[in-house]
């Protein structure tokens, strides 16, 4: 802000002479400046203190606005077979109202395995971990019932389809055993199966005209390094096709 000097200083910007009565630029904390010298610095400073604000003020609205709807949604009484379960942080995820959850850790359950549930009632309230003039740390809950055969059907096949695709990926990574090492990159003739750039090199499977499966791993510091693997094509077909491996060999040889 600019005021009037009330007594002589030294500008700490150009280092000339305040004498009193003179404009200068002036805020609490800060040594008086010249009018002319100080006003960039008091623009960075009001610009810095209107985001923090800003920021501050639009974080003290939605912690008010979740505090708002958690009383608008309070925890309903357990009936018979129900459970209370929940997670925190800084923005965990709330319980959808009807999807099914599979919980290894939590008995009681329905489906094939005892852990499947459906959750029935879910909410939020802060933790009371207070940041900055607002509450910033949340804890959802949520009410959950054993889920019926057909209500667990759905994602218990998700589930065993994913498992499926996890075995295939585990065979293959098993089959990278180190038979043999080829310095060069794979044979003359190799036919690529599966390749992916990275930011350090590439890796590929490859399958050459003798029938072997090979992993090459390149990076820019050592080059091309080759392994034969015991892994057949269609596995590596397979698994490219499933997206849930990714050629990572040179790591686990080392």
């Amino acid at each position: 802000m600019i005021i009037r000097a009330k007594f002589p200083s030294t500008c700490p910007t150009c280092g000339g002479r305040i004498q009193p009565g003179t404009l200068v630029g002036w805020d609490p904390g800060t040594k008086a400046t010249h009018e002319d010298c100080g006003a960039p610095q008091r623009a960075t400073r009001s610009s810095a203190t209107t985001r923090s604000a800003t920021t501050r003020s639009a974080a003290a609205r939605s912690a008010a606005a979740r505090s708002a709807a958690a009383r608008r949604n309070p925890q309903p009484a357990l009936k018979a077979g129900e459970q209370i379960i929940g997670r925190g942080g800084d923005d965990p995820a709330p319980y959808v109202v009807g999807r099914v959850l599979h919980m290894e850790r939590v008995a009681g359950g329905g489906g094939p395995d005892g852990h499947y549930f459906v959750v029935v009632w879910g909410g939020a309230r802060t933790r009371g971990c207070e940041d900055m003039g607002y509450y910033d740390k949340w804890y959802v809950s949520g009410i959950i019932r054993p889920a019926s055969a057909d209500e667990a059907a759905p994602v218990a096949e998700r589930l065993a389809a994913a498992a499926t695709k996890k075995a295939e990926a585990d065979a293959l990574e098993a089959s990278k055993i180190v038979e043999s090492h080829v310095w060069d990159g794979p044979p003359a003739g190799s036919e690529t199966i599966w390749s992916e750039t990275r930011m350090a090199g590439s890796e590929y499977w490859s399958a050459g005209a003798d029938g072997i499966v090979r992993y090459t791993s390149s990076d820019y510091d050592a080059g091309p390094h080759t392994w034969e693997t015991t892994a057949t094509r269609d596995q590596v077909e397979a698994l490219k096709a499933s997206g849930l491996y990714r050629p990572n060999l040179l790591a686990a040889a080392r």
